[in-house]
């Protein structure tokens, strides 16, 4: 075994001496920048100390000198994006009394009854003629429909048989008997749900094609027909394809004046229910593989649950050939009905930030893998976080102990505000200073405001971090180095 060199303590403390004497000489061209850098520590610290929405009151209350002056003339007018958020408030359109019908608002799940069958946190609604015993058996088999990580090829597409399908305008107990449900508006149709998740899933890092042909008009019979020659085409051109996904929604009509809409609530905001469908062959159908296609519904309907629960609807397990058959990996999904609005649709699509399981994005994608998350690597994660928030807040309240000795308030640091400037002016330590307050607060604002507290918390710790490096202990480094350099080129 090899032994371990170990320095003795007269070395280490040599070591020690002539490090403080080091410190002693080079204090001199070391002070400037370590100043800046407590300095600016110290704000970043200011505004962590900051009331809840203290900061945000300042930004609004300065807005309209902060933010550049909008250019002369009526500015472009923009198209929205199917992600666009909806309004922060709706108007309930005026229906009349002789068109007005009821809009019944539920959560579909199963239950115990010889119906539904359960596996994990997912719901199976059996419309074949197999046993819950014959469903398990099925189930206990590990699926094969699996996505190749690391691929740059596109291994998921995303189309719409039935494009044009929409949604009510609004959130309301009544809905419009002349609404056809029906928009040949991309962004007010199903076309903006598969932009939403088509989206996220590149942002999970999967390369995904979404095809946004309206099958279905101008008309809506042979839609099927149609798609599937958008997924031979697909097909032939990209080898790698694995997974095809059917974006629809669905439509509960309970007569003509009354419909359901089908929702969930994740995170506090609703959300439209989620219900996946797969197909059984009873050898007419031509789906040699509708078992992987099965277990893949199961398996996806399973994670979606586990993260969120009450998100998904039962498996809708039936006979039915759709486009099944050109993948084990070719499911349809409904997002919500006709009686769900397409923001709630969209909320779905988009994977709640936060989740009813407190999971993250990565966390949701080892777990749609089959793979649990490490919990040695949290623990070593949270040990690093938590260094360097000791490290940062060290370095800041070793300073500004002496302005709280005093009696001051961290959030007493401002003296002033000179928002034509974009500068914030402070007084610390009985100096006055300034910091430009555009170059590294303004800039973050946009983010910043999008995430919830802790997510600003870490952002904003992300930000000062990365500024401190570049503004202070970056140039420091390089003095240091070069000066050592220097000093040694004379023995």
């Amino acid at each position: 075994m090899k032994k371990r060199f170990s320095p003795s303590p007269l070395l280490r403390g040599g070591l020690m001496l002539l490090a403080a004497a080091a410190a002693a000489v080079l204090w001199p061209w070391l002070e400037p920048a370590a100043a800046q850098l407590l300095q600016k520590a110290a704000l970043f610290t200011t505004v962590l100390d900051m009331p809840t929405g203290a900061l945000e009151a300042l930004r609004e209350r300065y807005a309209a000198e902060l933010l550049p002056e909008a250019p002369d003339g009526p500015a472009p007018q923009q198209e929205p994006g199917p992600e666009d958020p909806p309004p922060a408030e709706q108007q309930t359109p005026e229906i009349p009394e002789e068109y007005r019908g009821t809009v019944t608002e539920l959560t579909m799940t199963g239950d115990d009854s010889a119906a539904y069958v359960k596996w994990g946190s997912a719901w199976i609604r059996n419309y074949t003629g197999l046993t819950a015993q014959q469903i398990q058996k099925i189930l206990e088999i590990p699926g094969s429909v699996k996505l190749q990580e690391g691929c740059a090829a596109p291994q998921i597409l995303l189309f719409h048989t039935h494009t044009t399908e929409s949604y009510e305008p609004c959130d309301s107990a009544y809905f419009d008997t002349r609404n056809t449900w029906r928009d040949q508006d991309n962004r007010n149709n199903m076309a903006a749900v598969g932009a939403v998740l088509a989206e996220e899933l590149e942002e999970c890092g999967l390369a995904v094609l979404h095809d946004t042909t309206q099958h279905d008009n101008p008309a809506y019979t042979g839609a099927y027909l149609r798609s599937t020659q958008t997924i031979k085409s697909y097909q032939q051109q990209y080898g790698s394809l694995r997974v095809l996904l059917d974006i629809h929604r669905d439509a509960i009509l309970y007569s003509d004046t009354s419909i359901a809409k089908t929702t969930a609530l994740i995170d506090g905001k609703k959300a439209a229910q989620l219900m996946i469908i797969a197909p059984y062959d009873d050898g007419t159908l031509g789906i040699p593989n509708w078992r992987e296609n099965f277990r893949f519904a199961v398996a996806l309907t399973d994670a979606i649950e586990s993260a969120y629960p009450g998100l998904t609807r039962p498996v809708f397990f039936c006979s039915r050939s759709y486009n099944f058959a050109w993948s084990d990996g070719a499911l349809l999904l409904e997002f919500g009905t006709n009686g769900n609005t397409l923001e709630e649709a969209q909320y779905t699509a988009r994977h709640p930030d936060g989740g009813a399981a407190g999971r993250n994005r990565k966390e949701v994608k080892r777990m749609k893998k089959g793979k649990k998350a490490n919990p040695r690597a949290r623990r070593r994660w949270a040990a690093l976080f938590l260094l360097l928030a000791l490290a940062g807040g060290g370095a800041a309240l070793w300073q500004i102990s002496d302005i709280m000795a005093e009696g001051t308030r961290c959030g007493q640091v401002f003296a002033s505000v000179t928002p034509q400037d974009g500068v914030l002016e402070f007084t610390l330590m009985g100096q006055s200073g300034s910091l430009p307050y555009a170059a590294w607060g303004h800039a973050l604002w946009e983010d910043l405001t999008a995430l919830p507290a802790a997510g600003r918390l870490l952002l904003w710790g992300g930000g000062a971090v990365r500024q401190l490096w570049q503004t202070c202990a970056l140039p420091f480094l390089r003095q240091y180095f070069t000066f050592t350099l220097a000093f040694g080129s004379c023995f």
